[in-house]
């Protein structure tokens, strides 16, 4: 008889949400063998109920604000646009002082919805086993209240993005951020039969957390066969030239894209950046002085990007300043065998060790390397990896944590447990 699964997160299937785009992978594998359903966050224009690629959604209601938001996007001018994320940059400030007492709680109304209907869920349908992803923190919330309602259900924290040992916020002192989301962290998960964190945040949790056996480290689920190419590449691939691609968010002072801009400076390269960033006016200023082509376009769905990530020539990464966490994008790049570029500026980083492992990559320290013997080190690169790539099944064998099927054998084992 096949177990009944219900993964709490912020969105399914996941476009947005980084953490929940890394568990779209992890809930495919496990309707191969279980009955699985999803509970998630509702926005502008979708359904309250449906089901996609094998598992029921349910969905919770977002504030207010969110939903106009979404509306002003699909159906409203620029006036209306502009009201909208004034709205929502005006709700974002006075939510990170009201909640301030409550920190890290960030949404007590949606975590009340939430657990509200994760409780009925599970009445109704008798689910087994409760995966809650974090991030939001609210999802984990929902699965100790149901588990605390109804303790024979399994419940195991997904923990893909650091949460006790995370970027503290820099509107709260940082010391006091820390230690309340670490008792907060504990609290939640207290009624865990099993805590799946990221093998980056190890070091942490044996410090913190010693003697509790709970714990397992695996890596985001990224790599898994690449998706079919939907996306169009036409006006952004450029033919003839090296096109260097990089997906995710750009900030700074971490994700500076400067130092990389210069360092490929040349002819023969098309640089281009897929996705958010808060950069000022820097594409302004760079782009008339690169020699080569530098583009930047805004968001992009996940699943319009496998086009991308096929047809670049080599994948970039930016190293982070928080080495408790590392970015899904580094499994994704090497499930498509492509080399990766990488830049960091702490001998830290996590990704580090697994791009030391991956046969094509090329990782510079920033804060060692001048611009000129960057740019000379990438040359060697260039040269070197042309024409090659690493087979998907090569990189499954070096990073199986990585794989939605390692999630799914640990889930396996904490059923055998039960039972014995």
């Amino acid at each position: 008889m096949k177990k009944k699964i219900l993964f709490i997160l912020n969105e399914f299937p996941g476009a947005f949400s980084p953490t929940s785009i890394a568990a779209d992978a992890v809930i495919r594998e496990m309707t191969k063998e279980n009955e699985v359903f999803c509970l998630a966050r509702r926005r502008y224009g979708q359904p309250a109920q449906e089901t996609a690629e094998g598992a029921t959604v349910f969905r919770v209601s977002d504030s207010v604000v969110s939903r106009f938001s979404g509306y002003a996007k699909e159906r409203g001018g620029k006036g209306l646009n502009l009201i909208a994320a004034f709205c929502k940059a005006a709700r974002f400030r006075l939510s990170q002082i009201l909640t301030a007492p409550l920190y890290p709680r960030f949404a007590p109304f949606f975590e009340r919805r939430l657990k509200r209907e994760a409780l009925r869920i599970c009445r109704e349908y008798a689910i087994d086993l409760i995966v809650s992803v974090c991030f939001p923190g609210e999802s984990v919330a929902a699965g100790h209240y149901v588990r605390k309602k109804m303790p024979r259900i399994l419940f195991v924290p997904y923990m893909i993005d650091a949460y006790a040992c995370g970027t503290p916020p820099k509107y709260l002192p940082r010391k006091f951020s820390a230690g309340r989301r670490h008792a907060y962290e504990r609290k939640l998960t207290r009624n865990a039969d099993r805590i799946i964190a990221m093998e980056a945040s190890r070091s942490f949790h044996e410090q913190k957390d010693a003697g509790d056996d709970r714990f397992v480290y695996l890596n985001p689920a990224f790599l898994a066969p690449p998706p079919p190419a939907d996306g169009d590449t036409a006006g952004i691939l450029e033919k003839g030239k090296i096109n260097v691609l990089f997906t995710g968010y750009l900030y700074l002072p971490d994700r500076d894209p400067r130092y990389v801009i210069r360092a490929l400076d040349r002819e023969d390269v098309c640089l281009i950046f897929v996705g958010k960033d808060a950069v000022g006016d820097l594409w302004e200023k760079e782009t008339g002085s690169f020699r080569g082509t530098l583009k930047h376009i805004g968001f992009m769905p996940h699943r319009e990007l496998a086009a991308l990530l096929r047809g670049a020539d080599i994948l970039l990464n930016m190293g982070v300043s928080n080495s408790s966490a590392i970015s899904g994008k580094i499994f994704e790049y090497m499930a498509f065998g492509k080399p990766i570029l990488t830049t960091y500026f702490k001998p830290d980083d996590a990704a580090l060790p697994y791009l030391g492992k991956y046969p094509l990559a090329c990782s510079i320290d920033q804060t060692a390397t001048d611009g000129k013997e960057a740019a000379e080190r990438i040359d060697g690169f260039i040269r070197e990896i042309k024409g090659r790539s690493v087979p998907f099944e090569t990189v499954r064998e070096l990073f199986y944590n990585s794989t939605p099927e390692a999630f799914a054998e640990e889930i396996r084992t904490l059923w055998q447990g039960e039972r014995e």
